[in-house]
């Protein structure tokens, strides 16, 4: 079984570096490759910023980046760097969801940046439940809301506590997941609406055996 590597490069450290050269080789669990160019990881990196800028991230202010090794982890960090914001990074695919809650009560993050589901010990899990479960659970004294957020699929009520107030879902995998309004976004739609302050040439990747779509 493939290991899931990133290979990322600093998109800023080498002025005189060329366009199209490779910037992040990426090889996914399951046998997905993506190949990044320093310019389309570029323009995907100030996106990127631009839609954190918009969620109200400012310099100091933290993001949860609950992802494995995969290319958006890259980009979200990086884009981080860029505001001077905290990228806390959590790994951890399915963590207990306990320890998950501690971290977003002590790190106070604005934005996190979730999966639907991602291959691992050769399954689908998906941090983005673990992640509902987080947000919804200090509303139990409260009164819940559901709503529809993904074509058919029901949406969680936002913990009434919560410090996080934009959800960045990347899709992975197509699988159902659940949704608030207002809150939750998907992350390849998000970065389409932003405006690169170097407007240039959308990301330069290849993907292969992936059912993500972008």
């Amino acid at each position: 079984m493939p290991i899931p590597t990133t290979t990322p490069k600093d998109p800023h450290a080498d002025p005189l570096r060329a366009a199209d050269q490779v910037a992040l080789h990426w090889l996914g669990e399951s046998g997905e490759a993506e190949l990044y160019t320093f310019e389309g990881l570029e323009d995907q990196v100030r996106r990127a910023a631009a839609v954190f800028r918009g969620a109200g991230v400012e310099q100091g202010d933290a993001v949860l980046v609950f992802l494995p090794a995969m290319p958006e982890a890259v980009i979200a960090t990086l884009a981080c760097e860029r505001l001077g914001a905290r990228a806390v990074i959590e790994a951890e695919t399915v963590p207990a969801w306990s320890a998950l809650r501690e971290r977003i009560r002590v790190e106070r993050p604005r934005v996190v940046v979730t999966a639907d589901a991602v291959a691992a010990a050769g399954g689908l899990l998906s941090p983005k439940a673990v992640l509902d479960r987080v947000l919804r659970e200090p509303r139990r004294a409260g009164a819940a809301t559901t709503a529809v957020g993904a074509p058919g699929v029901a949406g969680t009520a936002a913990g009434a506590t919560a410090v996080v107030g934009t959800v960045l879902v990347v899709q992975r995998n197509g699988r159902p997941v659940g949704w608030t309004p207002g809150r939750d976004r998907w992350w390849h739609q998000a970065l389409a609406g932003s405006v690169s302050r170097r407007s240039r040439t959308a990301i330069a990747s290849v993907t292969s055996n992936s059912s993500k779509s972008r």
